[in-house]
């Protein structure tokens, strides 16, 4: 009877307590989704780490993607169960069905957004072609797997700073100090990103060119930045933003620098590079004086006619 009166007022009041407390769950989950996007792209220290922020360290559930994962499959059981509740009770009210296909379409979006994080961290799956594929065909010109091509810059000698094309490098003397051009940062590695795009396009890029062939700095989207070093290669110090400093490479870096074998410590090395910065950029430089123009005799007298009133040009010549 409790059951039946609980059923009756819930058809007159139009609302399924249920089904909307399933509905809140699936939307607030579906916001966490997106901060764990964010969250997850922003605060990993390197590229290559962004999968921990996202599946999780370990193959056991320790990534929110995982837990997203678990509600969505929970959620999508739940509904099962209340549909099948509801066939068997014949209650066929409109506006309880379209609710119960939203919230299943919620829970599909939540196994979906675990899908694609994990396809795309385990391209080697054999799970993960489907995946792709799949994302293929909705979003054929998918940016994030496109290679950037990578270009040779030339560079020259900055007055102290003299450049060596054999080592890619500059050498400052006077400093004490080699600056190198060398990859600072990298995402996934090469074998990674070549998975992933044979799965999104097959052997060929769009541009033709065989994936299989692509260049390591290509695939792994290598950034190159200025590193320095004393006057007898000993690693001192990673320039750039904190990004670099953080990067796997950088810490790697970091790791190797030997302060008995250094000329001097990291801090110095910063200190001499940019107060040659400021010295060289930043501190502002007299203008050259312009040297007085040069004046005929002639322009002269003229002038000096002018000035006294006489416009004769010989003024001061008796006549």
């Amino acid at each position: 009877m409790r059951k039946a009166r609980s059923r009756a007022r819930r058809r007159l009041s139009g609302l399924d307590p249920l089904s909307w407390s399933i509905f809140a769950v699936l939307v607030v989950s579906l916001f966490f989704k997106r901060l764990v996007d964010a969250w997850g792209t922003v605060t990993a220290r390197d590229c290559d780490e962004q999968h921990i922020a996202f599946i999780g360290p370990t193959p056991a559930f320790d990534g929110p993607m995982e837990w997203l994962l678990v509600i969505g499959l929970a959620g999508a059981a739940l509904l099962l169960v209340q549909a099948l509740d509801n066939l068997l009770t014949r209650d066929v009210r409109p506006s309880f069905w379209m609710l119960w296909l939203v919230n299943l379409a919620l829970a599909g979006a939540l196994v979906w957004a675990f899908l694609i994080a994990w396809a795309f961290f385990n391209p080697s799956a054999g799970a993960a072609r489907p995946v792709f594929q799949f994302s293929a065909s909705l979003a054929p010109q998918q940016h994030y797997g496109t290679p950037i091509r990578v270009a040779e810059q030339e560079y020259a000698s900055e007055g102290d700073w003299i450049w060596d094309e054999a080592t890619r490098s500059w050498t400052n003397e006077p400093l004490g100090l080699i600056r190198r051009i060398e990859p600072v940062r990298t995402c996934e590695p090469a074998e990674m990103r070549r998975a992933q795009l044979a799965l999104i396009y097959g052997e060929h890029m769009p541009d033709g060119r065989p994936i299989a062939g692509l260049d390591e700095r290509e695939l792994t989207k290598a950034r190159p930045g200025y590193t320095l070093y004393d006057l007898n290669g000993n690693y001192l110090v990673t320039l750039g933003e904190p990004y670099v400093q953080r990067s796997t490479l950088t810490r790697q870096r970091d790791a190797a620098y030997d302060a008995d074998k250094a000329a001097m410590s990291p801090e110095e090395a910063e200190r001499r590079y940019f107060e040659w910065v400021r010295d060289e950029y930043l501190t502002p430089r007299p203008e050259p004086r312009q040297p007085p123009p040069r004046l005929s005799r002639k322009e002269i007298d003229q002038i000096v006619a002018e000035s006294w009133g006489d416009e004769r040009p010989s003024w001061y010549e008796k006549e």
